[in-house]
């Protein structure tokens, strides 16, 4: 009998074929014991279904083999059936690792801190095996793992204001087949780098506004400075101009110096936000990619509240905008139109439908009607003709009277 080791080892009464056949002969009436026999009874206990569990955690490497008695009374305490238990645990093969790693763009593990993995390795003398991550951890969706030097790599940013705690196995296979897995919780801390980055999205308008409150990592940094720095905005890591288009105030809060619009060639903008500290030497970098999404509310829009007629140039494109819009009124109006007329057309149709319904009810009642009336008259007829039919046949009967009394 096998029996992997655990806190708790537990053997079921149906794992002890021999002894559960005659316990069941007996329709379970009967006890069950440990017999002080045995040179490791002392080390189980059982319950009163049979079930056999350890006293105390059972570690392969301490001991693997066990060896005690399981006793089995009638219920009529007349007999009892005795069973030997040889027990092997098996080397369950995993470990445990808590770590702690900074969050960033990217959250690299090297495979030299798994040490209950590398220890194994190195006691059994297995290199050369295959790394990969169990699936069924909550967190196996969010990282890689080279399958040859056992590295594991987030596949997207980690911040702490988003997750803090991480959960995932390591399973190690030796070139034999044989699995050993190491379970890592790991947590996150604060960076150190004092760097990061923040993907936003802003619908077109005339001026943008991106709130510190958007930026949690620096606006926590910035608190924890009690805002006694000051913030710039700066080119990012491509060196783009994009900065000058946004200004910052004294707060953190961005603000766009001109319209940014959907339409434009450009809807994507890339810069730095940088706070220097107000309490300590050292400054935080906060990567900006801010991309603009459409407003459909100002799709083809005229503007007409931007005419200008103080110029003969602003006159001249006055008149081009508001030929326009004319030519957009009528279209809209020849739409308009055009659906009304749609409706108009669908509400006769309806009215039509409505009337050969009615025509089609009534012709239905009529034709009930008229079959409902002939079947009276049918009935009717029958009934005078069994009628006359019983008179006639009275009749007979009493003319042969009279021709007997005669």
């Amino acid at each position: 009998m096998t029996a992997q080791e655990a806190n708790r080892v537990y053997l079921t009464s149906n794992s002890m074929q021999y002894l559960h056949g005659f316990a069941e002969r007996d329709n379970f009436t009967g006890g069950w014991r440990v017999l002080n026999t045995g040179p490791d009874h002392n080390l189980f206990e059982i319950s009163a279904d049979g079930t056999v569990q350890s006293k105390a955690p059972l570690d392969f490497s301490t001991q693997n083999q066990y060896s005690f008695k399981i006793g089995y009374q009638t219920g009529d305490a007349t007999r009892e059936f005795v069973q030997t238990i040889n027990l092997a645990l098996k080397d369950t093969l995993t470990g445990t690792a808590t770590l702690r790693a900074e969050e960033g763009e990217i959250v690299e593990l090297d495979a030299n801190i798994f040490t209950a993995t590398n220890a194994y390795i190195a006691a059994t003398g297995s290199g050369g095996g295959t790394y990969r991550l169990d699936p069924s951890t909550e967190d196996y969706d969010q990282f890689t793992i080279n399958s040859t030097t056992g590295s594991i790599r987030s596949k997207e940013e980690l911040r702490l204001a988003n997750e803090s705690d991480f959960d995932l196995r390591v399973i190690y296979t030796r070139p034999d087949g044989i699995e050993f897995s190491e379970t890592i919780d790991m947590t996150l801390t604060e960076t150190t780098f004092n760097k990061s980055r923040s993907d936003l999205t802003a619908t077109e308008s005339q001026i943008v506004n991106i709130g510190l409150d958007r930026l949690p990592n620096i606006s926590r940094f910035v608190k924890n400075d009690q805002q006694a720095g000051n913030f710039r905005l700066t080119p990012d890591a491509t060196n783009s101009s994009d900065y000058k288009k946004f200004t910052v105030d004294n707060n953190g809060n961005i603000q766009s110096t001109e319209p940014l619009d959907f339409e434009s060639d450009k809807t994507e903008y890339n810069f730095r936000l940088e706070y220097d500290f107000g309490n300590g030497p050292g400054s935080y970098e906060e990567n900006i990619k801010l991309t603009i999404t459409n407003d459909l509310r100002d799709d083809n829009n005229l503007n007409l509240s931007g005419i200008n007629i103080s110029t003969a140039q602003g006159a001249k494109e006055a008149m081009t905008v508001l030929d326009e819009t004319v030519v957009r009124l009528a279209a809209s109006q020849a739409k308009i139109g055009a659906t009304q007329n749609r409706i108009q057309h669908n509400i006769n149709n309806l009215f039509n439908s409505t009337q050969i319904t009615d025509i089609a009810t009534g012709r239905i009642m009529d034709a009930d009607f008229a079959i409902e009336t002939t079947s009276l008259a049918k009935q009717a007829i029958l009934n005078r003709a069994a009628t006359a039919m019983l008179a006639q046949a009275n009749q007979t009967k009493t003319n042969v009277l009279k021709l007997i009394k005669f």
